[in-house]
């Protein structure tokens, strides 16, 4: 998916009209790019070392502490691909939150807290580079502890010390290769999802709703 500035404009516009839509079309066409990838790895008939599995579980508790590496991500993703920090990804979180839970006064405090506003400053700053920057940084996070792991440590006589069969490890490995590989792919799936299946739902639910608002007028 090329992020153009004429695309970036349509996401946005999108983001803005059919949050909702957007929010599912985005999760959906990870999850499709989950699984869908998983199938190729199995269709293909690699092998995926068990190595890589436990490599994937073990950069999860780093995840908290790799911000720092990620807004560096994202900085050269903006420098490289500018039109990518123009995707107003705010536009899309604030469109989850009904209106009567907006206008509370509690939840106009916890936006004006000193913590949200910078992080709202961050995503508006970065857009979708730093979503794009954090998948990445997980990627080479995998990739990092896979090859520590590989090169020093007898994997599966770990495996069998927690009672992981060698078909089992083999299942972890597939799966553990489809998530990482699916989120090196993300900004495809954030392209997909946000520019051409989130408008065409935001169309089908106007079309319903005015259907459905003809059908009772006529009664």
């Amino acid at each position: 998916m090329c992020f153009t500035i004429y695309r970036i404009i349509q996401m946005n516009q999108t983001f803005e009209r059919f949050p909702q839509e957007a929010a599912i079309s985005l999760l959906a066409c990870e999850i499709a790019s989950i699984f869908g990838t998983h199938q190729l790895i199995l269709a293909s008939g690699v092998t995926v070392p068990a190595a890589l599995a436990l490599g994937f579980a073990v950069s999860r508790p780093f995840r908290r502490i790799r911000l720092p590496i990620e807004l560096m991500f994202a900085a050269g993703l903006r420098r490289v691909v500018p039109t990518l920090a123009e995707l107003k990804m705010t536009s899309l979180i604030s469109g989850q939150v009904p209106s009567a839970v907006s206008s509370n006064p509690v939840v106009s405090k916890i936006r004006n807290w000193r913590g949200t506003v910078v992080l709202r400053d961050i995503i508006d700053g970065y857009g979708a580079c730093y979503f794009i920057g954090a998948r990445w940084t997980g990627v080479l996070s995998v990739l990092l502890f896979t090859g520590l792991i590989s090169s020093g440590v007898e994997v599966d006589a770990i495996l069998e010390k927690f009672g992981f069969s060698t078909s089992l490890a083999s299942t972890l490995g597939s799966w553990a290769a489809a998530v990482t590989l699916s989120s090196f792919l993300y900004p495809v799936s954030m392209g997909v999802g946000g520019a051409i299946l989130a408008p065409a739902l935001g169309r089908f639910r106007v079309k319903y709703m005015a259907k459905e608002a003809a059908q009772k007028t006529s009664r």
